[in-house]
């Protein structure tokens, strides 16, 4: 009964159109128009991943709430390489090319802040490794003299004295050491000269002391761990109305740092972070989604010109899918108002698939078109009949399609609901549009029978029964051979791993990817970490200490770097050094100047000189002769200032001088002691940008503190996100901590949680989809035999993704759904013919069913073809499984299906089973 009624409406829907073709044509060019322009005005690209979970799941909340409260993860990262070996000249050109970028960049339209250098605290040094913390102990117990002496001429003659007994005892002392403490000498002789030089306030004079050797007011470069590269941390200012709203700040920067960089030859810069990477990622997208949608609706329309020898049935039959996809765009504005990386790709989705439906309906009229009139009238009746043939299958591929796609709505991952609503409503609306726009446009422009070839007569050899003649013959054999490549596919299939790591989705040659993955290989950085919140700092120090212990986790930051590692041997070192230095701290830290006048300051640096020219008479290592020829030069200059003053302005200057020296030798007693404090690090004690990373000021986390755990990369593993190593690290991180949140177990977990929505989504697929078919075809067993094809495409795709070294990742894994609705038309059409005519051989593939599953498959695999085109990894990859999936789907339609039916088939006699038989000619003339 159903099936007279859907005959009814298909035949009436036929002889309206062909009436008033003009009036459906305008409809659907004025509805694509509206659609069009409300896209344009409204349509935006969702470049965040984020955005793409539900509000409502536990560990996304808890992600919102740590990025709402600690700000900087949409920082971008400009990163300077010296390189390498670089010396001390190179890393000096770096932090001038850095203060050159950072003064250019932090005047940009679209810059918040820019930040690369700050002022270290003194309770700084217990974060240093061991060997730099033993250093800068070193040079805190050899600051004894500059404390024990109230005037520069007191310092000058323990200098000279210390200088006099080392004389002899140095020979295996380090020359490069030795050459900077000489320095650091020249440095202060020539302040005390510049102080001496002009009449100076007091200010100014402790300002010349303080740039001498400083008074730990220097300002510290961001670096990376290892101190190789150089960081300027960029907070941009998001453009509301672009379509990626961080690229006007991305762009600008960079055009900033190019023309910078150029001036600065040898050293390289490159632009990183999550919104640059989201950023690039989203131009990839959109780039190469246009141009395969481009490719794509060429060469779909090339090869339909050459399989029907006709221009002008393809250019309508584009026409009309045009008009559908522009729908599917009105559609998606007002259901869900943005693209995202996922969906971006729908158009193209939507070309393979659409144009199939008008493929089947070219067949079906080309069958019955010359049994009618010449005429309008004719038309109507032949396209009756032809949608009476077809309409049966491409309504219910359409719903089958669409239904597998709409599976997605059942998941928790909204970018993948996304799409499948997308792409579902689109599939209906392409079935629309070549009901109506197309045969509209037909009639039209193609009415009568003389402009209709025949497909076997195309100029492309579509389909031909003598290539399935083998698997019908021996269909034993031929089920035999396919399951065992399904077993063989399925073995290799299971050993796959779901591939987290992002990067490898995008363009291989984008700057962000390229940076990211040099931080991490050169700088002993990563972008992803993972971050555990704690209620006071006591917690947080405990955290820190437990995380150290794990294997994978290589350094704490944020609030862990309250307890830093080796603390008690760190303390220890600090208490002697504190102890050596006796009270000589104490009384520097007075800050008193003494009343008596320094006149002896030229005296000593005579009694200096006198000691360096004993040194200078030894044979001594390059550098330290070097410099011990800068410093005499230095003396010499000094007192000749001194000396050409006379006595009053003299006593005057050194005055200010001893004033300037005793303010500074308070202040750097006063960091020297804090330095030396045994007392367990605050927040206080950080600078600005650790502090902000540790502690929340604001948010729903006001007040707590941040674990930050970053990764200890094992040899071979070049990224955190690598599916070898990030499921090992969140699993370990999370047995201490399982609420730990922060970007590598976002990742990880919208990772899992992707792959699980999509395998349910294929398991809902397919019921939902062997449902369909079973009320279509009334029958259990053949709604299971239409899913064959689509069964053992799916497993071979996987199992040759497994021998070509290709992973499951966030972009491919899509075809769980889409293999199922995209696949199983085919093998419905085939059950279709079969059950109008199940005696002609290759069964199931006559009567022009055969070419147009084949037409239709070759155009699907043009349309996902044209997706590995493009740069970015993961639209290419899709593009690859989909194509290979679908060629592999269109293979067991040929054998694998017909060899089935081939074995059903009831027993006919000899007589009958010679007319129906492969006999060349004859049977290709029947089955065209």
């Amino acid at each position: 009964m159903h099936e007279k009624l859907r005959e009814r409406l298909l035949r009436g829907l036929a002889r309206g159109v062909s009436a008033r073709p003009w009036i459906v044509i305008g409809a659907g060019v004025l509805l694509a128009a509206v659609s069009v322009g409300i896209a344009g005005a409204r349509l935006e690209f969702q470049a965040n991943r984020n955005a793409l979970l539900s509000d409502e799941i536990p560990w996304n909340k808890r992600f919102r709430a740590w990025r709402a409260s600690f700000p900087g993860l949409n920082d971008l990262f400009l990163v300077v390489d010296p390189g390498p070996s670089a010396a001390e000249a190179e890393r000096q050109k770096a932090r001038r090319l850095a203060d050159e970028l950072g003064a250019r960049i932090r005047g940009l339209a679209h810059v918040e802040r820019v930040l690369w250098r700050f002022e270290p605290k003194p309770r700084m040094v217990t974060l240093a490794p061991m060997e730099r913390f033993r250093s800068a102990v070193g040079r805190f117990r050899a600051a004894e003299p500059l404390l024990a002496s109230a005037t520069p001429s007191e310092l000058l003659e323990r200098i000279a004295g210390r200088m006099g007994e080392a004389r002899g005892s140095d020979a295996g002392a380090d020359p490069g050491r030795q050459a900077e403490r000489i320095e650091a000498l020249t440095r202060l002789v020539e302040a005390f000269g510049a102080v001496l030089e002009r009449p100076s306030a007091s200010d100014r004079a402790f300002r010349e002391l303080s740039a001498a050797l400083g008074a730990g007011r220097e300002k510290r470069y961001l670096r990376s761990e290892n101190g190789r590269l150089f960081f300027l941390r960029i907070t941009p200012r998001p453009e509301p109305e672009a379509m990626a709203a961080y690229a006007p700040a991305v762009r600008e920067i960079r055009g900033v740092m190019r023309s910078v960089s150029a001036g600065h030859p040898g050293l390289e810069t490159g632009l990183t972070g999550v919104k640059a990477l989201e950023t690039d990622e989203t131009a990839a997208a959109m780039r190469d989604s246009t141009l395969a949608s481009v490719v794509a609706a060429v060469a779909i329309m090339l090869l339909l010109m050459a399989a029907f020898r006709s221009a002008r049935a393809p250019l309508i039959a584009v026409g009309a899918l045009a008009c559908a996809i522009a729908w599917t765009f009105g559609f998606l504005t007002l259901a869900v108002g943005h693209l995202q990386v996922i969906s971006v790709v729908f158009a193209v989705i939507l070309l393979g698939l659409g144009v199939a439906f008008a493929i089947h309906l070219l067949s079906g009229l080309e069958l019955v078109r010359r049994a009618h009139a010449d005429d309008v009238e004719g038309f109507a009746g032949a396209l009756a009949d032809a949608l009476a043939r077809v309409g049966p299958g491409m309504a219910t591929g359409a719903l089958t399609t669409a239904a597998a796609f709409m599976t997605t709505q059942l998941t928790a991952f909204r970018g993948v609901a996304e799409m499948g609503l997308i792409a579902g409503a689109g599939v209906v609306l392409c079935l629309i549009a070549m009901v109506t726009v197309f045969p509209a446009g037909l009639r039209l422009l193609k009415p009568a029978h003389r402009h209709v070839a025949r497909t076997g007569e195309g100029l492309v050899p579509v389909f031909s029964a003598g290539w399935v003649a083998p698997a019908a013959h021996r269909p034993r054999t031929a089920l035999g051979v396919a399951v065992g490549l399904v077993v063989l596919s399925l073995a290799g299939a299971a050993q796959m791993r779901f591939d987290y790591n992002l990067t490898r989705l995008q363009p291989a040659d984008a700057e962000s990817v390229r940076w990211q993955k040099r931080i991490g290989r050169a700088g002993g950085e990563s972008l992803f970490f993972a971050v555990s919140i704690a209620e006071d700092a006591a917690t947080a120090r405990q955290l820190a200490r437990r995380f150290r212990e794990l294997e994978t986790v290589g350094r704490v930051g944020g609030a862990g770097l309250l307890e830093p590692p080796r603390l008690a041997e760190k303390r220890a070192l600090l208490a002697e050094a504190r102890q050596a230095l006796g009270d000589a701290l104490d009384e520097a830290r007075a800050g008193r100047v003494p009343e008596t006048a320094d006149g002896r300051l030229v005296e000593h640096l005579t009694v200096l000189r006198a000691t360096l020219g004993l040194a200078r008479a030894r044979s001594l290592p390059e550098p330290v002769a070097q410099s011990l020829g800068e410093l005499d030069r230095a003396i010499r200059g000094t007192v000749a200032r001194a000396t050409a003053l006379e006595a009053k302005p003299r006593g005057e200057r050194l005055a200010e001088l001893r004033r300037a020296f005793a303010r500074w030798r308070a202040e750097m007693a006063k960091r020297l002691a804090a330095a030396l404090d045994p007392a367990p690090l605050t927040v206080a004690d950080l600078p600005k940008p650790l502090a902000q990373a540790a502690r929340a000021r604001t948010g729903p986390l006001e007040g707590r503190y941040a674990v930050n755990v970053y990764p200890e990369l094992p040899e071979g593993v070049e990224s955190a996100l690598a599916p070898r190593f990030l499921p090992r690290f969140a699993r370990q991180v999370e047995k201490i901590d399982p609420r730990a949140t922060g970007p590598a177990l976002q990742l990880y977990r919208s990772g899992q949680l992707m792959k699980s929505s999509y395998q349910w989504a294929g398991v809902y697929a397919l019921l939902i989809v062997l449902g369909l078919v079973w009320l279509d075809f009334r029958s259990l067993y053949d709604a299971v035999l239409s899913l064959v094809p689509v069964a053992a495409g799916f497993s071979l795709t996987f199992g040759l993704m497994w021998l070509v070294g290709m992973r499951v990742n966030p972009a491919n894994i899509i075809v769980l759904p889409l293999m199922f609705g995209i696949g199983v038309d085919a093998g419905v059409h085939v059950l279709h013919r079969y059950r109008q005519d199940g005696v002609t051989r290759p069964l199931g593939l006559t009567g022009g069913t055969g070419k147009g599953v084949t037409l239709t498959s070759l155009v699907t695999m043009l349309g996902f073809g044209t997706l590995m085109l493009g740069s970015h990894r993961g639209i290419a990859s899709l593009g690859f499984v989909l194509t290979v999936g679908i060629a592999l789907t269109l293979l067991a339609c040929w054998f694998l299906l017909p060899a089935w039916l081939e074995l059903r088939r009831p027993r006919f006699s000899e007589e009958t089973r010679a007319r129906y038989d492969f006999s060349a000619e004859k049977s290709g003339a029947e089955n065209q």
